[in-house]
């Protein structure tokens, strides 16, 4: 019997399932991999996060696009003249769920652009469980501008 409890022990292991996270888990959890994925210039990670018909504004955008053309719009952005040096993290995140399945965020995203520069920026993404995935389902990005004093 001695020789099968390190079996045993491996099986109930793989077994047992993991804490599920709660919904407003799993919806930082896609915008923290978002930050990511624009520090590692990773545009197909990027695009991969958001749902196919996803409204989606573009930081200085004039018009609104969607999920699908997110690729093309980080694409060119990740392959800018010196984006290498670029960097992002969240800042003070407020998650709210609206339910079981969808998950408002506002966020403060900082843009390093690792020359001393910093330009903040207002992020507000909405997330939901689609067809049994966590995607971007709306996203609007804004300069954070600070009144003089």
């Amino acid at each position: 019997m001695k020789k099968y409890l390190p079996a045993l022990a491996l099986a109930m292991a793989i077994a047992t399932p993991a804490a599920a996270q709660t919904p407003a888990e799993e919806g930082l959890a896609v915008v923290e991999q978002w930050a990511a994925g624009f520090t590692a210039n990773d545009a197909a990670g990027l695009a991969a996060l958001y749902a196919p018909d996803a409204p989606f504004w573009r930081t200085t955008a004039t018009e609104l696009t969607n999920g699908a053309g997110a690729f093309a719009y980080f694409d060119a952005f990740t392959n800018a003249n010196g984006r290498a040096n670029w960097s992002t993290t969240l800042v003070n995140p407020m998650v709210y769920a609206v339910g079981d399945d969808t998950v408002i965020i506002g966020v403060e995203i900082p843009l390093d652009f690792g020359d001393g520069r910093i330009a903040r920026y207002r992020h507000l993404f909405a997330v939901a469980l689609v067809d049994g995935e966590w995607l971007i389902v709306g996203h609007h990005s804004s300069p954070l501008v600070v009144p003089a004093q």
